[in-house]
């Protein structure tokens, strides 16, 4: 086997005593290109899959606003875990975790959670705002991706099971004293209720759009378990609310 690790004359070395021994070489380039890509070697359903993910326009909107950024590969890996999560595919989610992890450390786990979580679609929206309504060119649309990926997790709430209103509320006080330009909210199971709760009282109070300036919006969900999931997503809008209104 081909160590991803190894020097590209070591891989070649590699690669002619597979030849020399009657090894199937193609494969074996095949499956180290598809290593360095994703951190494993996806089976033809996972290949399936991840091709299929490609093909998205989302995703292929993403493409177009930062071009071959390196961590599309991983985003792609972490949209796949999404579905698998929403199908109950635990086991499999902990391997492919646990080999991009290896591969790729930290960085890469958190590009995998941007995908897993659904949030690099708000994401895109986002990014889509920065492109076309207010002119920033692709390099500055690739410099505030990057932002997002450093501070992941500076700028998400994972509500806890058990947290209560008050805390929460606290949580998301301080993200928008912070003036973050995105945050997002996160709840799974029974800690949907009361993200919805919190954030509903904190909006009906003047909170949120009036007092701190953030446009809000939320996205539900059921898994195949039947448990519920949520994601919200705060931007900020200083210049008040026209600025988000369609061309």
């Amino acid at each position: 086997m081909i160590n991803v690790g190894e020097s590209e004359i070591d891989q070649v070395n590699t690669l002619l005593k597979l030849y020399e021994a009657g090894k199937d070489v193609k494969q074996t380039i095949i499956d180290l290109l598809d290593k360095k890509k994703y951190g494993f070697v996806p089976n033809e359903q996972e290949a399936k899959a991840l091709k299929r993910i490609s093909e998205n326009p989302r995703f292929c909107r993403l493409k177009e606003l930062i071009g071959k950024h390196k961590s599309l590969n991983l985003v792609r890996v972490g949209i796949y875990i999404m579905e698998l999560n929403d199908i109950g595919e635990r086991q499999l989610i902990n391997e492919i975790r646990d080999r991009v992890n290896k591969r790729y450390g930290h960085r890469g786990m958190k590009i995998i959670n941007l995908g897993s979580t659904g949030t690099i679609f708000d994401v895109i929206d986002y990014l889509d705002t920065l492109k076309l309504r207010k002119g920033y060119s692709k390099e500055h649309v690739i410099l505030e991706f990057n932002k997002i990926l450093d501070n992941w997790e500076r700028i998400t709430i994972f509500v806890k099971s058990g947290q209560d209103e008050k805390s929460l509320y606290r949580n998301i006080q301080i993200y928008m004293r912070l003036k973050h330009p995105i945050f997002f909210v996160f709840a799974y199971g029974k800690a949907c209720s009361v993200a919805m709760k919190t954030i509903a009282d904190m909006n009906n109070a003047g909170l949120i759009t009036q007092k701190n300036h953030y446009l809000f919006w939320s996205k539900p969900g059921i898994d195949r378990a039947g448990k519920l999931k949520y994601a919200w997503t705060f931007e900020l809008c200083l210049k008040g609310l026209s600025e988000f209104e369609l061309y």
